[in-house]
């Protein structure tokens, strides 16, 4: 019986160390030190590309926003706000209700709401804004238009 006992300790003990193994760490190590040591490499020269100047001069104008994918939407719609409904919610003079993209702010109910009501007012509060769509998405299930806003 005693010999039964240790070899099922030995047998548990071996399964145990054997799952808390770092082996997918061991193998990932050497790739993140290969790729440290290339990227330590001499620079590579690499011809540049040439852009056309029309949509150049078009993604550096001040009627272009930028995203985090690195990609400019120029144009964008010119509007006048009327009232701030909310942090993120405004009320345009011509009567269309936009949710920004990209906001978050506290729910109605939350304390901190007519603070982030506020902020929002001081930024585009009698100022004409821009309007820039996100490819695809127009509305949300109660009809404010989704946007970003691009103010100055």
């Amino acid at each position: 019986m005693g010999k039964g006992r240790l070899l099922f300790g030995a047998v548990a003990f071996v399964v145990i160390v054997g799952s808390c193994n770092n082996a997918r760490n061991e193998v990932d190590a050497p790739s993140v030190a290969s790729e440290a040591s290339n990227s330590a490499a001499a620079p590579q020269v690499v011809a540049a590309s040439t852009v056309d100047r029309a949509v150049e001069s078009e993604c550096f104008s001040d009627d272009t926003v930028y995203d985090d994918e690195d990609t400019c939407h120029p144009g964008g719609e010119l509007v006048s706000v009327a009232r701030v409904l909310d942090g993120n919610t405004l009320e345009l003079a011509d009567g269309r209700t936009v949710r920004l993209l990209g906001v978050q702010v506290p729910d109605v109910d939350a304390c901190a709401c007519p603070g982030a009501t506020e902020f929002t007012r001081g930024i585009v509060g009698g100022h004409p804004i821009k309007l820039h769509a996100e490819p695809g998405v127009e509305s949300d299930e109660i009809g404010r238009l989704l946007r970003y806003v691009q103010y100055s």
